[in-house]
């Protein structure tokens, strides 16, 4: 009975291991289309959603109408057997409740500000109430601390000397918080008010849905400030601020018995010859405290009395010194989530330890999933292989809960650039999405049974960065020398566990005091159990941690120590490390660690590994990292003396793997693809037995081109227009360029999705921002060589703003459906309108500031030629060959597009030698069909029982853009992408290579 459920689950997993997207609240919500989105999202796969307020939402945020919207949705969610979930901010990061709280200046955002003035300007009439404390100071060359002394007044400045001024200061008011600012988390009465603006607002309204229908909430990059501008911001200002709250200093000296005010040049100034700085690290570790106590322990408080799972992601993990820059140690934040979780955003990002992190406070903690907010930032062109890629690594290190960013509810205006691609209706691919969430579900279920064998710890050395932050460390979003040295020691010893199969989790250094005991030689921190612990580039280390691994040492457990802090607790001491081992290099420290894993796998540079041990014997995760490398003939060999069998996580299958077994292990052979994955089972019963592949008997390589069909229309991009402004012509350029321009004549703030939010705007500025401020015309040229056949569209956001005329003549307001997404509006174009030669489409309206000027689109059965940034239409190709679509007809399809073969019968299977587009179906006749989207890209065997057809799903990067980036092709996507300037900008189209690469189809007996 155990292993039939197994089997059924592995072969479609439940909703709890199926991914959660951000589900994107970014226009006018309306009930009957958010219902229908929900049934495209079961659809696609997922097992639920979170529902989060995005750039250009019209229905207002908390208002009773979104209550309304929230209530139905989870309702329906629960219906389909779904999990529906709150976020809790307008945008982000959470704490602002979109502006309100920070209404209130006590409540804002604030920092310390040090500003520094020769001896003659120095002036204290021009600082109030927010003055601190002001220093003479002496530096050397280094710019480092040789003296310092409060001084008030020019008189006693020394010679030599110059003055630094400490005033705290509030954070600038920002439209992304609806014209206010970040609200300041180490404040207990700031976040109580958050809190009560959101958190108690969401439980009047839907309180008896908690726990239930309504799972849990998200928080999204709460902060306690930037340190130095650390992560994100350059200017000069950022720079020269360090995070300040009413109650800091305070609160410093109960902790540390000293007086902070009179220590600040400590803090902002390397002291001359100091290795580190004790001052400074225990401001980190303050600033910690405060954000934990005032921040996360409210929340985590708030969610556990009214039933709802915290989970979410804090600013930021990447780096050792991000999180310092923005919030101390994450692992210690995790502690009061249910779920914590990471944000991995862009393609290529590989920030492995970022994941581990998370996933070592959950396996301590038993938290039993951990999310990952992933595959934002990435662009239109990411396609099916590229999701399973960044899914992997982040799967097999501990991810189970995956949060798409972003599923659009409309592309309106700005919505459209809040970081594409929208995975969702809008892609055309969406429908065949569910074969990606299939593969993850089945991983994450695998990835859940039994206990994680993890045998390693490694403290995690973040306290050393805290010891070294001044003004400057974090320039350019670069870390200063020191703690580069830090961060790459951190990310080598990494790399060399990982590639030796050694599985470890991260200690932080305030949980292992507080949770750790040593019992029968071994180190328990919460649920896991440890046999050795690795210290490894630290500069400081905490007494409590010492006295810990010493009495653990003195139990018999093992302690490796590649580098000696020469810190205890930020003070220069010299460590009692005679009864740890002393290892020379991360070789060396790997080989110790591997003497007393009790699973041991041999090395294979690249392969991540995730073992889990049940009471019927082991199974075993592996991906290849690498998306450019195979891995042809691989032996993994395990010290396990059991059978194999591999879990085919593409197809849910079970099948037989290769394998010798021996006395004291088994040896398995096999290979990994580029990025491939392999899973196995290792058991003492019995198993599948393994299968020759048939040897193919004859192969067909197809004509060079094929015959097809579009499963929709193909589209003419109309982006480059003539624009007159009240009958003045301002020129030719294409439309965001437009619009800019406009709103530049007559000083209007710019559309961004960082911008006021049009709900707020409706509600505190009324009709304002819709008042006319000119007259505009648009007008757009195309040429037509072949008149095109069957009916066409003119499709256009918001069409009836304007008044349309083609040739002249005015085109009919009479919508025919939508193209795309639900906001870009189809008309009837008739054909009569149109001529050989030129044509011209005219749109013109009374601009307002609340008018979107966005791309239009003419969609039909033909072909559009391009010649720099002119557009002709042709006549559709008969054919399709394997040139890029740009050059064949097709330049800003982004459909499907049916091939035909001509072949059928027999046992066959299909080999591409790549995938360009999202993916490729395979259709064997009679319904039998199979997705091919990752390497080897290769079907398995077919009874071919008809003709054999491939439809290409392509992605919508070549429709939606960027169309003017020049170079065309960039791994990420972000909104400004869509605007650049000078080289990076070109009228000519930018557009990817998508299209069919013409397989081979092979035959078997």
């Amino acid at each position: 009975m155990e292993e039939k459920m197994f089997l059924n689950q592995f072969a479609d997993p439940s909703g709890d291991f199926r991914g959660k997207p951000f589900w994107a609240w970014n226009g006018k919500l309306e009930k009957e289309e958010l219902i229908r989105q929900i049934r495209v999202i079961k659809q696609m796969g997922f097992g639920g959603f979170f529902m989060h307020s995005r750039a250009g939402l019209s229905t207002e945020y908390m208002g009773a109408e979104w209550m309304d919207c929230i209530r139905a949705c989870s309702k329906e969610a629960s219906k389909l057997g779904m999990q529906a979930y709150l976020y809790d901010e307008d945008r982000w990061p959470s704490g602002s409740a979109g502006g309100v709280v920070t209404k209130n200046p006590k409540y804002r955002l604030k920092y310390i500000r040090a500003q520094t003035f020769d001896k003659n300007a120095f002036d204290l009439i021009r600082y109030g109430q927010e003055y601190l404390a002001s220093f003479a100071v002496r530096l050397d060359d280094k710019r480092e601390l040789l003296d310092y002394y409060p001084v008030t007044d020019v008189i006693n400045v020394k010679d030599g000397y110059r003055v630094t001024v400490f005033a705290f200061e509030e954070e600038e008011q920002n439209e992304f918080y609806n014209g206010y600012t970040y609200v300041d988390t180490m404040n207990a009465e700031a976040v109580g008010a958050y809190i009560k603006e959101t958190h108690e607002r969401y439980a009047a309204a839907c309180g008896d849905m908690f726990g239930k229908e309504i799972r849990g909430i998200f928080t999204d990059e709460p902060h306690r400030g930037y340190i130095f501008g650390g992560f994100a911001f350059n200017d000069e200002i950022y720079r020269n601020r360090i995070p300040y709250t009413y109650t800091l200093f305070e609160t410093f000296k109960k902790k540390n018995g000293y007086d902070l005010l009179r220590k600040l040049p400590e803090v902002y100034y390397r002291g001359a010859g100091e290795g580190f700085s004790k001052t400074a690290y225990d401001f980190v570790e303050v600033l910690q405290r405060l954000f934990l106590d005032n921040f996360a322990k409210p929340y985590r408080d708030f969610c556990q009395k009214n039933k709802l799972i915290a989970t979410g992601h804090v600013l930021h993990e990447d780096t050792l010194s991000d999180q310092v820059a923005t919030s101390g140690s994450v692992q210690r934040y995790y502690e009061y989530m249910d779920y914590p979780g990471v944000d991995v955003l862009c393609e290529d990002n590989k920030q492995f330890w970022v994941v581990k992190q998370a996933y070592s406070v959950a396996k301590q903690l038993n938290k039993p999933f951990v999310l990952s907010e992933l595959y934002g930032v990435s662009g239109w062109q990411m396609n099916f292989e590229s999701h399973k890629h960044v899914g992997d690594w982040q799967a097999v290190l501990g991810i189970n809960l995956r949060c798409h960013h972003l599923s659009w509810y409309t592309m309106q205006g700005e919505a459209k650039r809040d970081f594409p691609a929208s995975i969702f209706y809008q892609s055309g691919w969406h429908d065949k999405y569910k074969y990606v969430e299939d593969y993850f579900s089945r991983m994450g279920y695998i990835l859940s049974q039994g206990k994680p064998v993890t045998d390693i710890l490694v403290i995690n050395p973040i306290e050393s960065v805290w010891g070294l932050i001044r003004k400057g460390c974090f320039d350019d979003n670069r870390p200063s020398a020191e703690i580069k040295a830090v961060e790459d020691g951190y990310t080598a010893l990494f790399k060399e566990l990982a590639d030796n199969g050694l599985d470890f989790d991260y200690a932080d250094e305030d949980i292992l005091k507080r949770r750790s005991k040593i019992k029968n030689r071994a180190l328990y921190v919460g649920a896991m159990k440890y046999t050795t612990v690795v210290l490894s580039g630290m500069r400081t280390v905490r007494q409590s941690t010492l006295d810990i691994l010493n009495r653990f040492a003195a139990a018999g457990g093992k302690v490796i120590v590649k580098d000696i802090p020469d810190y205890i607790d930020g003070l220069k001491a010299e460590a009692d490390i005679s009864a740890f081992e002393r290892a020379g290099d991360y070789e060396s420290v790997a080989e110790e660690c591997r003497k007393l894993t009790a699973v041991k796998q041999n090395r294979l540079p690249g392969v991540l590994t995730h073992i889990r041990k049940t009471g019927r014997g082991y199974y075993a995760v592996m991906v290849n990292t690498d998306r450019e490398k195979e891995i042809d003939a691989a032996e993994v060999r395990f010290n396990l003396p059991c059978n194999a069998e591999e879990l085919d996580l593409r197809s849910g299958e079970i099948k037989g793997c290769r394998f010798e077994r021996f006395e004291t292990g088994i040896k398995i052979y096999t290979s990994f693809t580029k990025g491939g994955e392999r899973a196995f089972r290792l058991t003492k019963g019995e198993v599948k037995p393994y299968k020759e592949k048939n040897k193919s008997i004859r192969e067909i390589t197809l004509d060079g081109s094929l015959e097809y069909e579009l499963t929709e229309d193909n589209v003419l991009v109309l982006d480059i227009a003539n624009c007159l402004v009240d009958g003045e012509d301002i020129g030719a350029d294409e439309i965001l360029k437009i619009d800019r321009t406009v709103r530049r004549m007559f000083q209007l703030p710019f559309r961004r999705g960082d911008a006021i939010q049009p709900w707020y705007k409706e509600k505190y500025f009324g009709v304002a921002h819709k008042e006319k401020i000119c007259r505009l015309d648009l007008l757009y040229e195309f040429n037509i060589e072949t008149m095109p056949e069957g009916d066409l569209f003119f499709a256009a956001e918001t069409p009836r703003k304007f008044d349309i005329c083609v040739n002249g003549g005015a085109l009919k307001q009479e919508p025919c459906g939508t193209f795309i997404d639900n906001s870009i509006i189809r008309l009837k174009l008739p054909r009569e309108m149109l001529a050989a030669g030129k044509n011209a489409v005219t749109l013109s309206c009374d601009f307002s500031e609340s008018t979107d000027l966005e791309a239009c689109y003419i969609t039909g059965s033909f072909g559009v030629a391009l010649n720099g940034p002119q557009k002709t239409v042709t006549a559709l190709p008969q054919k399709l060959d394997s040139r890029p679509l740009f050059r064949q007809g097709l330049p800003f399809y982004g459909g499907k597009i049916k091939f035909f073969t001509g072949i059928g019968g027999g046992a066959c299977a299909v080999a591409f030698d790549r995938i360009r587009g999202a993916c490729v179906e395979a259709d064997f006749g009679g319904g039998d069909a199979e997705i091919v989207a990752f390497a080897p890209y290769e079907t398995k065997v077919h009874d071919a029982t008809g003709e054999i057809t491939f439809t290409l799903n392509l992605t919508r990067r070549n429709t939606f853009g960027p169309l003017h980036q020049t170079p065309p092709f960039n791994p990420a996507g972000w909104p400004a992408l869509f605007l650049t300037e000078g080289q990076y900008f070109s009228l000519d189209y930018g557009l990817i290579d998508e299209g069919l690469d013409i397989p081979k189809i092979r035959f078997y007996e």
